[in-house]
């Protein structure tokens, strides 16, 4: 009998309206225990759940709820690890779903990829359709067909693709600084996938039809 009295008042303490007031003086009027923790209590107000840590509850109300410092300390350290552990997975799955869209996008991009001699052998059908190159680009400065006067607004490069054709590719200046800066800094070609275009007002079917003078649109580069 006295340990199922003893069962109800603890549940009566718990369950039944209650006010509470802060060291810090602050009033929670009208409440209920929703749970008791290691650290604090769990209230239900009128607004919502909040909970209130037994640091913040005058010594009268931490003994009780049979507050302990040192339970309370492992809860915390327990809670936190927790926590670390649900970060780290969930970096975890954005690196690996990142990994997986990359590799998505790279094979997606690889399945449009020509290659010069296709797009030199049939210049007519390839105007002003963006296309993708993949080989390595290095510094050019060959100025001449559609691209004659565009040494003041272009720099030029050289794309060889991975059978061994190269073309020649003009990109704006303000655009190509940081890959013409990566390529003085390497020294020679470096590896990627290109996006050009040949452009209808740049081409000249009676110029140079074994060449190729495409614009540069966007690159990237292999890591």
């Amino acid at each position: 009998m006295k340990t199922d009295a003893l069962f109800i008042l603890c549940w009566a303490s718990v369950v039944l309206a209650d006010d509470f007031k802060t060291t810090n003086g602050k009033e929670y009027k009208n409440v209920t225990v929703s749970r008791v923790e290691p650290d604090g209590i769990v209230l239900k107000t009128k607004s919502g759940i909040t909970k209130v840590y037994f640091s913040e509850l005058p010594k009268e109300v931490q003994e009780r709820f049979h507050y302990d410092a040192a339970q309370a300390a492992q809860f915390n350290a327990a809670q936190q690890e927790t926590f670390t552990q649900q970060n780290a997975a969930i970096a975890q799955q954005q690196q690996q779903q990142e990994h997986q869209q990359q590799q998505q996008r790279r094979a997606e991009a690889k399945r449009n990829v020509r290659t010069v001699q296709e797009v030199e052998s049939d210049q007519p059908n390839f105007l002003d359709q963006p296309l993708l190159l993949e080989g390595t680009i290095g510094m050019d400065n060959f100025y001449s067909y559609g691209y004659d006067q565009a040494e003041q607004t272009h720099y030029c490069f050289k794309i060889t693709d991975s059978t061994g054709a190269s073309c020649h590719a003009y990109m704006e200046r303000e655009k190509a600084g940081n890959l013409r800066q990566q390529l003085l800094s390497s020294g020679s070609p470096l590896k990627g996938l290109f996006t050009v275009v040949l452009l209808s007002r740049r081409y000249d079917a009676a110029g140079y039809p074994n060449d190729l003078f495409v614009e540069l649109l966007d690159y990237r580069l292999e890591q």
